[in-house]
């Protein structure tokens, strides 16, 4: 059964197994960069010469969630962000888990997915409640640092588009 908005090119799905989240629907999602550093040697004194890389950094990632109408979905974020923290002492606990995004098309099939490891909330954001707006929903936007990531099936996904040339 497909329950995607038709009016949009995809739809974006996203969860973790270990945090037994509700399904979340994202309404702004960027996959993430990646950098490289590149030691430099020095030949001789008037050139240098750059390195294979030594290091990899993947940049932080956000997304917007919509909120569902009875806010579970933002409860059991809140839920798991504040086990991280014990206010009256000061201490943090460690709260990693493995999250994914999906896309699929308008079909409901499944385009890639994208699964992050080692997952840990940086920031969730403020939720703007008004009665004066036109919106006939409320997001809420989340950052996530992690380790790495990797996209399923992506020598599949290679191929595919080779095909398609």
């Amino acid at each position: 059964m497909n329950l995607n908005n038709l009016a949009q090119k995809t739809a974006w799905e996203a969860g973790s197994n270990k945090l037994q989240l509700a399904n979340l629907y994202l309404q702004n999602f960027s996959i993430p960069g990646i950098s490289f550093s590149h030691p430099d040697i020095y030949a001789h004194p008037a050139a240098r010469l750059g390195l294979v890389a030594d290091s990899i950094s993947f940049n932080e990632f956000s997304l917007d969630l919509l909120i569902d109408e009875n806010y579970r979905m933002y409860f059991e974020i809140m839920d798991t962000v504040f086990k991280q923290i014990n206010p009256e002492n000061g201490t943090f606990a460690n709260q990693e888990f493995d999250f994914f995004v999906n896309l699929k098309n308008q079909k409901g099939e499944n385009v890639f997915t994208v699964n992050f490891f080692n997952c840990r909330f940086t920031s969730v954001s403020d939720i703007t409640l008004s009665t004066q707006g036109d919106e006939t929903y409320n997001t809420l936007s989340v950052s996530l640092r992690y380790d790495y990531y990797k996209i399923e099936n992506l020598k599949e996904l290679t191929q595919k588009g080779l095909q398609k040339l």
